[in-house]
């Protein structure tokens, strides 16, 4: 008798322990968090893309996306994925290309992550497995396993996408750069 009372209670426990995992993953009030809070969807040449959707462009596109309050500006050949859109979390993973960020949103990487508040450029050379980030305006907040690099107001960094994550200062002028007409229209 008290083999199956005890068997019952430790039951219970982990049936309860499951209903409050599955309440917190999904921020219900009665787990502890603020509500569930839909997904925005972005938005791009009439096009609406929900969360875990690519968005690429082609050879001599650029594409201007909406993704809550946040702009995109996607260069030729780049290719996003939307991870999370609710409006204090907005992230995308950039897996190549060019990019203009203009609003607050996590950009990320493999294992790291850009924190923008405000302006700023990424370019993501896969084939080189490096990440260029220029803080245009605003803060710009560079998260890797070890370090968190901050970047203001004309500041760009060059980092490698692999542990150990080698970073280096590097000079970025728009109006110079080899994408210039993009930056143009993106930052006009």
């Amino acid at each position: 008798m008290q083999k199956s009372i005890t068997f019952g209670l430790a039951g219970l426990v982990c049936l309860i322990a499951f209903v409050l995992l599955i309440g917190y993953r999904f921020d219900a009030l009665w787990a502890g968090g603020t509500g569930f809070e839909g997904h925005q969807t972005a938005i791009a040449n009439g096009i609406e893309y929900q969360r875990g959707e690519t968005i690429s462009t082609e050879v001599g596109q650029v594409l201007e996306v909406t993704f809550g309050s946040t702009t995109l500006w996607l260069d030729e050949n780049t290719e996003v994925k939307l991870v999370d859109g609710r409006e204090d979390f907005l992230t995308v993973t950039i897996v190549q290309g060019r990019m203009v960020v203009i609003g607050d949103i996590a950009i990320t990487v493999r294992e790291m992550a850009v924190n923008i508040a405000g302006t700023a450029s990424i370019v993501h050379y896969s084939w080189l497995d490096q990440l260029d980030v220029a803080c245009l305006d605003g803060g710009v907040g560079i998260i890797t396993d070890e370090t968190v690099e901050h970047l203001e107001g004309g500041e760009a960094r060059r980092i490698d996408t692999f542990s150990p994550y080698f970073s280096e200062w590097m000079e970025f002028d728009a109006s110079s750069s080899s994408a210039a007409s993009f930056y143009e229209q993106a930052l006009r």
